[in-house]
């Protein structure tokens, strides 16, 4: 009798315990996660806050209006709609930087971000994706393009970088402690590509030519890796986004997103 009486007691517990809120995770500063870092940098918060592989997946989720479907916010393109200064006609317009708040106030428009999914934007798509409201400028894509490579230049002035020393075993080098490598030379990029575990980004492409050309007279080698900070965060996912965009197709859109990334 009194086993039955404590198993309903156990049973209300849980009951009780169902019903009541979890309590809420305080979710630390960047200060706290920055002093976090110096004093346990293999602290899980901290490994998880210096990725931009976290940040992409854990991005909002908004609604594709191209494929119909659901993604992280990160994987796609968003676009606003303002008025025109000199026309006063609603105009669209693309918000590069999804990670700064003050550009994504208001309601947005998304779609995969994707060169071929633009391009069809561009001709036809743009109608149903703001239902008529706001024109479509001619020769968006590459304006996307410039202002993503423009937001990257800036973001790269104020970072210190590694350069990767040819003549140096790159056994020598700790890759955990880097985001991505740069590369610009296609012949270094084909080796580092296949021996380290880092992303790596090949700046001998055309696209890649201004950050290339920013790069060049900085350092005599031909590869330079970004350190993984909290502050390094931001340029790895406009890189890995840029990378995105000029090396993807309509082909490569799938239903569910894809990060290709390289972790050991």
């Amino acid at each position: 009798m009194s086993s039955s009486f404590s198993y309903t007691q156990r049973i209300q517990q849980l009951a009780q315990q169902w019903k009541s809120k979890p309590k809420k995770i305080e979710r630390l500063s960047k200060q706290e996660l920055r002093q976090l870092s110096i004093n346990e940098p293999t602290n899980l918060q901290v490994k998880l806050a210096s990725s931009p592989y976290a940040a992409i997946l854990a991005s909002p989720i908004r609604y594709c209006t191209f494929h119909r479907k659901h993604f992280p916010s990160y994987l796609l393109m968003r676009f606003g709609i303002g008025l025109h200064p000199t026309t006063r006609k609603q105009w669209a317009y693309p918000t590069v930087q999804p990670d700064r708040r003050q550009d994504n106030i208001g309601k947005g428009h998304y779609v995969k971000l994707n060169h071929d999914v633009l391009e069809q934007v561009q001709r036809k798509e743009h109608k149903r994706l703001f239902r008529g409201q706001a024109e479509y400028a001619p020769g968006m894509t590459s304006h996307i393009e410039s202002l993503m490579m423009e937001c990257i230049l800036q973001d790269m002035a104020r970072t210190e970088y590694i350069s990767i020393k040819q003549d140096t075993t790159l056994d020598a080098y700790d890759w955990n402690a880097y985001q991505c490598i740069l590369v610009l030379s296609d012949q270094w990029f084909a080796k580092l590509n296949e021996s380290t575990s880092l992303t790596c980004y090949d700046l001998s492409n055309p696209k890649w030519k201004p950050l290339h050309d920013m790069l060049r007279p900085l350092t005599k080698y031909d590869a330079v890796a970004i350190p993984k900070t909290l502050d390094t965060v931001s340029l790895a996912i406009q890189l890995f986004r840029f990378h995105q965009l000029i090396n993807s197709s309509l082909s490569s859109t799938s239903s569910s997103p894809s990060i290709k990334m390289k972790r050991k």
